[in-house]
């Protein structure tokens, strides 16, 4: 009897499971997504391909993140959670200071990305044209917060 408990917890052992998976997927978006921001070049002139390809790559990645952040406060509850969360010692995903930076970034990506479509489909209309020139350096400074997602990896080790 205690032959096949110990056979069973090795099984369980060498499993993959969907979470294991899933931070491994997230692990190589942040590793790619570090990697990207190493390549990016603020000083480069911004209508060059590679800079057009480096921002449509960091949309994809804030979307990304964006459904990773989403996942987590669905599984584990935002600010609360449910009793049988509680009873694993699982606390709620707003509760874990990693977390809390998983949202200051995704927020700051989310913004950043929504300040670009908005100045991509004004640029076209003269009306406030400075005003959104004046508005995109400011969200720029955003910008900086990306360089926040490799400190990810530290919570994920």
């Amino acid at each position: 009897m205690a032959r096949s408990a110990t056979i069973k917890k090795q099984q369980n052992k060498d499993k993959i499971t969907p979470v294991k998976v899933f931070e491994g997927i997230i692990m190589t978006l942040i590793i790619v997504s570090s990697i990207m921001l190493v390549v990016d070049n603020p000083f480069k002139d911004p209508e060059s391909n590679q800079i057009i390809f480096l921002g449509y790559v960091d949309n994809c990645f804030t979307i990304l993140f964006t459904l990773e952040a989403l996942v987590k406060i669905i599984a584990m509850g935002f600010l609360f959670n449910n009793s049988t969360l509680k009873e694993k010692k699982i606390d709620p995903y707003i509760r874990n200071p990693w977390n809390m930076l998983d949202v200051l970034v995704v927020a700051a990506s989310l913004l950043d990305f929504f300040i670009l479509v908005k100045s991509s489909s004004s640029v076209a209309s003269e009306e406030g044209g400075a005003d959104m020139s004046s508005n995109l350096k400011s969200v720029k400074a955003l910008r900086v917060l990306r360089a926040l997602r490799p400190l990810r990896m530290i919570s994920r080790n």
